[in-house]
Formats: structure tokens, sequence, C-alpha cells
């Protein structure tokens, strides 16, 4: 975590109290080193976070501060919220209860006092070590590029192919010029379609101002196309500003690459 993904996340937190009775906050110990231990627990202490690192090292998981609820807390817009979402989690319950067995005593949490840094684990141990454990995306390898293109003028917004294979302009050239014969297909519904172009399977989703299409190597599966219609959703709402500076002026420069790809390698998880 960099110190500009800090200051977001920080942000986040302090909007999510809108939706969230409760908010919590997990890290490594990583993040804790790059960020500082003293100043994550003011800061969690000050949001009211309940707030954890996770040791994937020694598997396991340090309650540090305890949460409180919300005191702004907004029903309606906790429901328009969950109304964006996916009909599946992103990051679903009936995954997650099977896949840990991380070790954690109650008993041992929520002390901040009692921590140290050398509890959590020294850093160049914790960094290389966690270097080594880097979980691989799931759709990487089946991932080649995703478009964000308006929907109007037909112009793109956004590309984004994997590091090592590189941005294939002859590649999205092509499809962007075929996208015309493609409106039949996929334009005329709210629901993602399939269309197979020279040997890849592309996934289209149209949203209220932006048009989304994921080209993959083999067809999606109902987890990633479900990621795809989230990231269209939730795209539009955190873009908004740089989306109608575009439609006024039809620059694409307020789009902040550095900013936009880590959202879309995380949700998409690629």
């Amino acid at each position: 975590m960099t110190e500009e993904e800090y200051k977001n996340t920080f942000y986040l937190l302090n909007e999510a109290s809108k939706v969230a009775i409760w908010t919590v906050f997990v890290t490594t110990p990583k993040g804790v080193y790059n960020i500082g231990f003293k100043r994550l627990l003011s800061d969690m202490e000050k949001l009211n976070i309940w707030f954890y690192v996770v040791d994937p090292i020694h598997q396991r998981v340090l309650g540090i501060t305890k949460g409180k609820k919300s005191k702004d807390h907004d029903t309606d817009v906790r429901d328009e919220y969950i109304n964006k979402l996916p009909r599946e989690p992103i990051r679903a319950q009936s995954r997650l209860k099977n896949i840990s067995n991380y070790e954690f005593s109650e008993s041992d949490s929520y002390k901040p006092k009692k921590f140290v840094m050398y509890e959590i684990l020294p850093k160049d141990v914790a960094l290389e070590r966690e270097k080594a454990l880097v979980r691989k995306p799931r759709y990487r390898e089946i991932f080649r590029t995703l478009l964000v293109i308006d929907k109007k003028s037909g112009l793109p917004l956004i590309n984004y192919s994997r590091e090592d294979l590189g941005f294939d302009e002859e590649l999205v050239s092509g499809f962007l010029s075929a996208m015309d014969s493609f409106v039949g297909e996929i334009g005329g519904s709210e629901a993602m379609d399939e269309i197979s172009y020279k040997g890849f399977s592309i996934h289209a989703i149209y949203g209220k101002w932006i048009k989304a299409a994921l080209i993959l190597s083999i067809p999606a599966n109902k987890s990633l196309k479900e990621r795809l219609s989230y990231f269209v959703v939730d795209f539009e709402d955190r873009y908004a500003e740089e989306i109608n500076i575009f439609l006024e002026t039809g620059k694409t420069s307020p789009f902040d690459a550095s900013k936009i790809n880590p959202d879309i390698k995380d949700i998409l998880d690629v």
C-alpha cells in the first residue's frame, strides 16, 4: 500500500460509515510497515474501525482495535448502494469459509498498546516472505484487454491490457471497427453477451454512459461476468466527474490510469 493508496483508503473508510453500521480495515505486515503502526492505530481509532493485521507467514490474524457503530449510517444510502452490487458478492462468504485456517486469539487481541512491530514480523523478513506468497489473480491467464468506451461516440476512454502481453493495437483497433456490426447482438440488452472475434471471446455490457468490453482467450464464467457488470456500475459512480468532462470536451486526460488500473485488477481479479 502506497501513501496515495492509503489516503484513498482512508477516504473510502470514512465514506463507508454512511452505508455500513460496522466498518473493518484489514492489512498485512507489509501494509503496516509502509504506513506506520502508530499512524494506522490513530487513524483507525479516530474512524471507529475494526482493525486487523493478517500475517500470512505465521497464518494468524491479529485484532488491533475494536470498532464502534457508525453514527452516520443512512439506511436509504445503504439500500441504494446494495442495489448496485452484483447478485453474488465479489468475495462471497461461501468461498471465504473454505479457505481460511488462520489462527485468531480473541483473548490476545484488541490491546493496541501490547503490539510492537517485532511481534508482527521483522521488516526484512516480512517483505521477502510476503512477496513469495502473493496470490496469482484468478483470471490472469485468460485475460487480454479491457476497453471502456463512450456509449454515444464509440471512442475509447480507457484501455488496460495484461502487462506481460502489452497493448495489442491491431487487435483492439479491429475490434472497435467491428463494433457497429455487434450492436444488434450486444447493444440491445442489459445482460452480458458473448461474441467471438478472431479467436477471442468478447464480453460486453452497457452502463448509462459507457460500455465495457472484456477480451479473453476463452469465454468468461458467471463470476467474471458479474465482476464486469459490477465494474461498470462502480466506474460510472466513482468517475462520474471525469465522464462528464469527457462528454463536454472530448478529452480523456482526466482519466488517471494509475488510479483506475488498480481498480480494474482488483474487481476483475486479473
